[in-house]
């Protein structure tokens, strides 16, 4: 009998999941699990190279096939074909440890009840040589983890779907994801907040951890942060009290003014100065895309577009170089 099934929602990165995959095959647990992988219409060699691994592996592992619909959309269809009672959500590039099925697993087992839910723990990967610009990106960009005061009373706005679980049945009686957002962004903390209205109990478990394999640099992270404010727009409509950015205005223009000249020798830039330029870059990436604010020709930005050249010209900023098939 199924007890847990890992849903991986994926598009295009056949070989990072295949790693993925294959460290959930060496788990060291006593649950009897399942992973439902749900291709959301790959252009790569995904389904056939799954469809492959599914007849040979020592993993229960099935794969369900959708178009363009996003992960929202992906992770429903996991969820209507789960076996299991609980539901574990990762990410196609989200590596779990060999303890992370069995945790979550345990933590079910203990608190039965339908709303009580787990987050784990997301660590960069160190084969994707973290630069310190990614390091700087988990420390409240991306993740937030540390505005975690009691673990054992979370707030839905943690309901990060790249290590998290909840009961089936608890996720079916309030509606799944909302397929409104057709992106990765705040899809799954709308959720959190649904849940933690219909009365979810998130924990934290800091030892549950997947280590995520996604290299970034400035310009790409300038990209997604647009894409979070744009996806920030439905999440207002349906929760009103979550706040948007305000609208550039002087106090943005004086930033640059102040940001730009120092960022002309990247040599001499103090830590501080860097992040200090990282954090307005990227809020003001996330003020444009809140704000229908689209940049001029190959532009990233709008406001700061000279800032975010200098800025990526940083050794610090870079995509890091990294080995393996997953390169």
């Amino acid at each position: 009998m199924v007890e847990l099934s890992v849903i991986i929602p994926t598009r295009d990165r056949v070989d990072i999941l295949m790693e993925t995959l294959a460290r959930l095959a060496v788990q060291e647990t006593t649950c009897a699990f399942e992973v439902l992988v749900v291709d959301d219409g790959s252009s790569d060699a995904t389904v056939p190279t799954l469809r492959s691994l599914a007849e040979r592996s020592p993993l229960s592992v099935s794969l369900l096939e959708q178009g363009s619909r996003g992960p929202a959309a992906a992770r429903n269809s996991g969820i209507a074909a789960a076996r299991g009672a609980v539901c574990l959500f990762i990410g196609d590039d989200t590596w779990p440890r060999a303890d992370l099925v069995e945790r979550h697993a345990a933590r079910h087992r203990r608190r039965p009840e339908p709303q009580a839910a787990l987050l784990g723990h997301v660590e960069w990967a160190s084969e994707s040589a973290p630069s310190p610009f990614m390091g700087w990106l988990n420390s409240g960009i991306q993740f937030d983890f540390d505005q975690i005061i009691d673990p054992e009373d979370v707030r839905g706005s943690c309901f990060y779907t790249a290590n998290v679980s909840a009961k089936r049945s608890f996720l079916l009686a309030n509606g799944g994801f909302d397929e409104a957002f057709a992106d990765a962004a705040f899809e799954d903390i709308e959720l959190g907040l649904r849940l933690e209205r219909a009365g979810m109990r998130l924990a934290y478990d800091a030892a549950a951890v997947v280590e995520h394999f996604h290299p970034y640099d400035l310009p790409a992270s300038l990209r997604r942060m647009r894409t979070l404010g744009r996806a920030a727009v439905i999440l207002h409509e349906k929760f009103p009290d979550w706040p948007l950015p305000r609208r550039s205005g002087v106090r943005h223009l004086a930033k640059v003014a102040l940001l730009t000249p120092l960022n002309v020798l990247p040599r001499v830039r103090p830590m501080i100065l860097r992040q200090a330029t990282w954090h307005f870059l990227c809020h003001q990436a996330f003020r444009e895309g809140c704000w229908g604010v689209e940049p001029r020709g190959n532009r990233t930005l709008r406001l700061g577009a000279a800032l975010a050249r200098l800025a990526a010209r940083d050794p610090a900023t870079r995509r890091p170089t990294t080995n393996g098939p997953w390169r």
